[in-house]
């Protein structure tokens, strides 16, 4: 499988830890194909995910496995206007603090015990 990047968002945690200071919500196009992690084909499509991440020095690392993706819209071939419709679609759910995008950043800030400052950044 591969994928196509469009808007990538960072929140900055209120509780930084040494493992994770940011959530990194990322807007992505993905062809159809087998997800060798889970073992299942996954239609193509644009795809959110949410993934904790530390920033530090310049550099980007995560943990495997610590975030999540879902599936906004299925696909067949990539259309970079609608990816771009759709990164603005998220990144105004998450500055509303509403939506399935919210509810996302919401399911992994609880299963990783992160906490996002009030007030996300516009």
């Amino acid at each position: 499988m591969s994928s196509v990047n469009g808007l990538r968002l960072r929140i900055p945690g209120s509780n930084p830890r040494e493992d994770v200071t940011h959530l990194e919500i990322s807007v992505f196009y993905q062809k159809a194909g087998m997800n060798y992690a889970s073992y299942k084909r996954e239609p193509g499509g644009i795809y959110v995910s949410v993934t904790p991440v530390k920033i530090a020095d310049g550099m980007v690392s995560f943990i495997l496995f610590s975030g999540t993706k879902r599936l906004l819209e299925t696909a067949e071939r990539l259309n970079r206007k609608r990816l771009a419709a759709v990164g603005e679609r998220v990144e105004a759910d998450v500055k509303m603090q509403m939506g399935s995008t919210w509810q996302l950043v919401q399911h992994v800030c609880t299963e990783r015990g992160i906490t996002i400052e009030a007030g996300v950044p516009a």
